[in-house]
């Protein structure tokens, strides 16, 4: 009895290890980013598209996040059926982009912006009351990546330290924005 409990409760479809961090910074405006998701199978031979074909799969769908333990589910971007018919999110067909192959799923958001930072990741639902989804989640934000080397900014009033930028920025709120000004020389210092 305990053996046959045990074998219903197991998953037809699981994640390997090649999939997105828990954290991706996105170190420019307007860039496209890309989270890849890696399956694999108990029954993989019946497989011939794509991950939604897995036994028992009734749903797989690429999503925003409200919590970041997975619980809580904000909106469905994309979904994908175990038949392979596809619906993308109203409003979301030109900001994002899908792909798959047999073991994976792929997700473009594209032009990524700050409206855009949020807590992505997949949910699989399965056609089994004793089967608990299968999600993964990653937060995506605008950040800053910092290369370390001693370059300099000509100023107004002469030359200030990136470094030096850095550190004061990264303790204003406006953090992010300013940043990206700075990028483009599109603010002054005047000291």
């Amino acid at each position: 009895m305990i053996f046959s409990l045990v074998a219903s409760c197991q998953s037809s479809l699981s994640l390997t290890g090649d999939r997105p961090p828990d954290l991706v910074k996105v170190t420019e405006l307007r860039k496209d980013v890309t989270l890849i998701w890696d399956f694999s199978y108990n029954d993989s031979a019946s497989i011939r598209n794509g991950p939604w074909e897995a036994r028992d799969v009734l749903e797989i769908s690429f999503v925003i996040w409200k919590s970041i333990d997975d619980r809580l589910l904000l909106k469905k971007i994309f979904a994908v059926d175990n038949s392979g018919k596809f619906e993308v999110r109203s409003g979301y067909e030109s900001k994002m982009n899908w792909n798959h192959s047999i073991s994976k799923l792929a997700f473009k958001l594209k032009g990524f912006s700050f409206e855009d930072q949020a807590t992505y990741g997949i949910n699989v639902e399965f056609g089994r009351l004793d089967q608990n989804p299968l999600t993964d989640s990653t937060r995506v934000s605008i950040g800053a990546s910092y290369s370390g080397q001693d370059e300099n900014f000509t100023m107004r009033n002469g030359k200030i330290k990136r470094q030096y930028i850095f550190l004061c920025l990264l303790l204003s709120q406006g953090f992010y924005y300013i940043v990206s000004l700075i990028k483009k020389a599109e603010i002054f210092i005047i000291a």
